[in-house]
């Protein structure tokens, strides 16, 4: 099936991607911030626990509740002004009208899915959080 107008297919490579607002590896710092946390999670024992034990996800969820506000040369010229590029940059923005509504963790195994996702209302009241895991079948 041919893509729509203005949809690009592309394989991604091995390893860490990250999309945000924008084209899917734009090097954003809360992007960047990001792919660094979730490959030193990775790396750790953390996610590497015995087959039997659900890794720990706290850390992905650390990361993704980050509220830092990135440096003003880091920023991205969107074309929206310093100030909303600032409001923008956290991982995870707390604010009454706009905001994060979601943090979501999707892990993808040989034999199974699971996704985890955190539900926020204005200025980031805590609404809940599902769990669902999906095995394969072969």
């Amino acid at each position: 099936v041919a893509p729509e107008a203005g949809v690009a297919i592309r394989t991604l490579t091995p390893g860490i991607h990250a999309i945000s607002n924008g084209a899917l590896d734009a090097p954003w710092p809360k992007t960047d911030m990001l792919m660094t946390r979730l490959d030193a999670w990775r790396a750790s024992s953390t996610a590497n626990r015995a087959v039997d034990v659900a890794p720990d996800l706290e850390p992905l969820f650390a990361a993704l509740a980050d509220t830092t506000i990135a440096a003003d040369a880091r920023l991205p010229d969107t074309g929206i002004g310093l100030e909303r590029e600032r409001f923008l940059s956290p991982a995870f923005i707390a604010h009454a009208t706009y905001g994060t509504r979601a943090s979501t963790v999707v892990l993808i195994a040989d034999d199974h899915a699971e996704i985890a996702e955190r539900r926020f209302g204005p200025d980031a009241q805590p609404l809940g959080e599902t769990r669902i895991r999906s095995e394969f079948t072969t």
